[in-house]
């Protein structure tokens, strides 16, 4: 996976692979591995309406935008807002939908 730069470490010194996995991460590994295999990676959503769009990190906007875009990325509800919540470590549930909806869309 490194080698094909669909993930990285964490760090310079540290690679991570027994940590949870983050919405944005995850992002990350879909929008990666598509434009790896030539697939589309065109349209990004405008995610400035999400109250916690400014916490969506620089390595992420790209990814995070085009997954909210083709709906493999949806808000979750957290204290009453729907947020993209991107630091978050998605659930099985989330990473679950996010493989389904990616998988139809490869089909």
């Amino acid at each position: 996976m490194v080698e094909k730069d669909i993930t990285s470490g964490i760090s310079e010194t540290k690679f991570g692979p027994n940590n949870n996995v983050t919405r944005a991460q995850l992002a990350r590994f879909f929008y990666a591995y598509t434009e790896l295999i030539g697939g589309d990676i065109e349209g990004a959503a405008d995610i400035t309406a999400y109250p916690d769009a400014a916490k969506v990190p620089a390595w992420a906007k790209t990814s995070i935008e085009w997954a909210v875009n083709k709906e493999i990325i949806a808000g979750v509800s957290k204290g009453g807002e729907t947020l993209l919540d991107p630091n978050g470590n998605a659930t099985r549930a989330q990473a679950a939908r996010m493989i389904m909806i990616y998988t139809n869309l490869t089909e």
